[in-house]
């Protein structure tokens, strides 16, 4: 077992600066969990708009191009800013996950009025923001700033954020295929009540939840090898409950925006 984390200790040195959500992995697995449960009308009037790909192929599309002159103002679109107590706190100036979605579903309520590309850059944002939501290191409380925040996993040298981008790649070994496999196993009358709520609300659950990581994922902490297997199968549940709600919440957006 302490095999199989090895890549992550080269992974996580080399990605310390990090300030992305979910890998490609955990962003694709996302995506195809939602796809999955897409109404077949949704799926096809979806595609229409991305040209006939999946909502998978564009599934990180919001971190290739968040610095480019064209998107730069999406920096800040990827986290949620909370008070300790989880209570979301709105970016008037530069905006955030919340408001991202939010935004992107007002508009596409009225698409018939949108242009085809524009549209299609609503879904690409829904996609990666909803995703991105559910990442622990995504909710910022004012007393955890996450870039102090490094410890040691058996001698390496981790930092909290690409901790948390990488752990898709790294707590499995899957690829984004296996992770709806084995993880999207929930009857239809648990995924209707994952997928309940609004996107503030679902902000506010996760950051609550993600408090309690900041308890044994402490600036300085040293973990030895017994240790650092517990910290990863800790990780490992976090992430999959994560993912698949990640996937239902973003199948039920899109469904009810786009199955008509």
């Amino acid at each position: 077992m302490i095999k199989r984390f090895s890549a992550f200790f080269i992974l996580a040195m080399c990605v310390c600066s990090s300030v992305f959500g979910w890998t490609k992995i955990g962003h694709d697995a996302i995506a195809y969990i939602a796809e999955c449960h897409l109404t077949p009308k949704a799926k096809a009037n979806i595609e229409k708009y991305l040209d006939g790909h999946s909502i998978v192929y564009y599934a990180s599309w919001m971190d290739k191009v968040r610095m480019t002159p064209e998107y730069k103002h999406t920096t800040k679109w990827h986290s949620t800013a909370v008070n300790d107590e989880g209570k979301y706190r709105h970016d008037k100036k530069h905006g955030d996950v919340v408001s991202a979605i939010n935004d992107a579903i007002g508009r596409l309520q009225n698409r018939g009025e949108m242009s085809d590309s524009a549209v299609a850059v609503d879904i690409k944002i829904l996609v990666h923001a909803i995703g991105d939501m559910h990442c622990p290191a995504h909710s910022k409380f004012p007393k955890h700033p996450q870039g102090e925040i490094k410890f040691n996993l058996n001698g390496n040298e981790a930092q909290f954020h690409s901790f948390w981008d990488s752990a898709p790649d790294n707590c499995h070994r899957w690829y984004y295929v296996d992770y709806q496999y084995q993880l999207d196993r929930n009857d239809e009358a648990t995924r209707e009540e994952l997928s309940n709520g609004t996107p503030r609300q679902w902000a506010e659950e996760c950051a609550v939840e993600n408090r309690t990581v900041y308890d044994w994922l402490t600036p300085g902490a040293k973990f030895d090898k017994a240790q650092t297997l517990d910290v990863f199968l800790k990780a490992e549940k976090l992430v999959d409950s994560r993912i698949p709600k990640a996937g239902y919440r973003l199948a039920r957006v899109l469904n009810d925006l786009f199955d008509n």
